[in-house]
């Protein structure tokens, strides 16, 4: 549920970015960041029941998120983004 949930989330966000297409837009980057927090922190709690506290105190999560944002905001400036 919670991957389709994601999917989902993902699949509206790119209708609304593709009614303007930007490449490259930092707004965007910054959206897929806070994205990739909530999604990264809700995929741990759910199935590593991994107390909340702790699971933000560690590097890992924050370079998990950043590197997928990252590697999203690239896939979708080079791929996805399509001027009309």
């Amino acid at each position: 549920m919670l991957l389709y949930l994601i999917y989902f989330l993902q699949y509206h966000l790119q209708i609304i970015f593709n009614k303007r297409p930007r490449k490259f837009n930092v707004f965007y980057l910054l959206i897929y960041t806070v994205l990739s927090f909530v999604a990264l922190f809700l995929f741990n709690v759910m199935l590593f029941r991994v107390e909340p506290t702790y699971l933000v105190k560690t590097q890992i999560y924050y370079g998990f998120s950043f590197a997928a944002a990252a590697i999203y905001w690239f896939w979708d400036s080079v791929f996805l983004q399509k001027k009309n």
